[in-house]
């Protein structure tokens, strides 16, 4: 639309105007790229509504950083956040205090990987072993060896099924 407000008479006093605008900076068009303002139709106003589109696919959002409990229960965390927490770092006290908790969430994030990894992969992978080796039990029949096996899995299984429960319900308070 050109014009985006009249006054609504029909004779000569008729007015037609481009009253509404978007405006944007340098910095706004460098964070979004490709912007686009568009009027719509009039309806019961005597403004057309602006539609302004933004070009979302180029935008980058760094993903919040999340503690979960399940790491806490992990005999290893509290080592790796001490170790991490002890790194020199040169600069002033805020400098500092930024700089040892970057390094803590980051050794946090390989870690996480590492250790726990994809809890629904971890499960899967737990099922398919005791699967196996209770067609194993089932194929040659029950030996010490196998019952100990059965048990080592068993566990695993039971430890990450407990780590999705506990994942989801810190999720569920999000």
């Amino acid at each position: 639309m050109q014009y985006t407000w009249n006054n609504g008479r029909l004779d000569t006093n008729t007015v037609f105007l481009r009253l509404d605008r978007a405006i944007c900076n340098e910095a706004w068009t460098d964070f979004w790229g490709g912007t686009s303002c568009t009027a719509l139709l009039r309806t019961q106003s005597d403004h057309h509504p602006l539609l302004v589109r933004m070009d979302t696919s180029g935008v980058r959002r760094t993903a919040s950083f999340k503690k979960f409990k399940t790491w806490i229960s992990h005999d290893d965390c509290r080592p790796l956040v001490m170790s991490s927490w002890q790194k020199q770092v040169v600069g002033s006290g805020m400098h500092r205090l930024q700089s040892k908790l970057l390094n803590v969430k980051n050794a946090l994030r390989v870690w996480n990987k590492a250790v726990f990894g994809d809890v629904q992969k971890q499960i899967k992978l737990a099922v398919d072993e005791v699967t196996r080796i209770q067609n194993l039990i089932d194929a040659s029949g029950l030996d010490s060896n196998l019952h100990t096996l059965e048990l080592q899995a068993q566990l695993a299984l039971t430890k990450a099924m407990n780590f999705q429960d506990q994942f989801w319900r810190e999720k569920a308070r999000n």
